[in-house]
């Protein structure tokens, strides 16, 4: 499994020092999209996760998070049943 194409995009929202960034890529198994839950986590409180699924016929994903401009997140592709989970950590603008 992987997730190829990642994009992340920051968007400033006007009067406030937290931005809008969105995370998005496309998972596949074997060259096919898939369907996978895909969550991110802020790490300096890993409390509030954001969480979609990939579409299961393209594989495409996309989440808005909120954070600050030093905020570091965890992003995790769970895997199904006999596959592993795919990690990025230390995600930053």
């Amino acid at each position: 499994m992987t997730i190829k194409g990642a994009q992340f995009v920051f968007e400033v929202i006007k009067g406030s020092t937290l931005k809008t960034v969105t995370f998005s890529g496309t998972v596949t198994l074997s060259g096919s999209g898939v369907a996978r839950n895909i969550i991110a986590y802020k790490k300096n409180t890993y409390t509030i996760p954001y969480e979609t699924v990939s579409d299961s016929s393209t594989g495409e994903w996309s989440l808005d998070v909120t954070g600050g401009s030093n905020d570091e997140f965890l992003i995790i592709c769970i895997g199904d049943a006999g596959e592993n989970s795919v990690v990025f950590d230390h995600v930053v603008e």
